[in-house]
């Protein structure tokens, strides 16, 4: 789903704009792979401290296994159906937003799940997002210096890593408005209310895609 999702906002990101690009696609290219970098570094820092450089690694064979199995080849076909079946749909709806719509359907379909609680992360995907749209409405209105925003990003991010294991829908309350900050903050040229309800409309069309794209394949456990 990130790769869609990176995918889509990168080419909206770097986009013309009244004939202008607000960002110069080598400098985001660039911010981009600095970002990952920092990132990398980050998360290896641990590896300072001796204790856990003692922990054994897991093999390669265990983290990415070379068997395709019939769970692997199950979650493929739904997401092939999500892909060919979500661009279909933005067709109709808008081009442009594809990228938005196909992810609304992989993460109701990305986790080996059966038909019952697919539907139910689509349930999840579709309010989540509506209520984050308002949130995010409610948070774009009000004029934010630079230092806040970062603030406020950082907060939004910690609440959806600590409720993201535990609600679904919750989680989407504070993922909406924080994709949506960051797009109004690259471009500067985010319409708030216009590009709220785009989302919103892209996710019901991206849920309801993943969700019959779940009911049509099934798990080998519910056979």
């Amino acid at each position: 789903m990130f790769f869609v999702l990176v995918f889509g906002l990168s080419a909206q990101i770097t986009s013309r704009h009244g004939g202008a690009r607000a960002v110069d696609p080598a400098v985001y290219l660039a911010v981009v792979a600095a970002s990952g970098a920092f990132a990398c570094l980050l998360v290896a820092a641990p590896l300072l401290l001796p204790r856990y450089r003692r922990e054994r690694p897991r093999p390669r064979a265990e983290l990415f296994p070379l068997q395709w199995s019939a769970l692997a080849q199950t979650l493929t076909l739904r997401a092939a159906i999500v892909g060919v079946a979500g661009v279909a749909a933005a067709v109709v709806v808008d081009p442009a937003r594809s990228y938005w719509i196909v992810c609304a359907g992989l993460a109701v379909v990305g986790l080996p799940v059966g038909r019952r609680d697919a539907a139910e992360r689509g349930v999840h995907r579709t309010v989540g997002t509506v209520v984050g749209g308002a949130l995010y409405l409610g948070l774009a209105f009000v004029p934010l210096p630079v230092w806040a925003l970062g603030l406020l990003l950082g907060v939004l991010q910690f609440a959806i890593e600590m409720v993201v294991v535990r609600h679904y829908a919750l989680a989407l309350v504070f993922i909406t408005p924080l994709v949506l900050l960051l797009i109004g903050a690259a471009t500067g040229t985010a319409e708030t209310l216009p590009l709220a309800l785009e989302r919103i409309l892209d996710t019901v069309v991206g849920a309801a895609v993943g969700t019959a794209a779940a009911l049509a394949v099934r798990l080998r456990s519910e056979d």
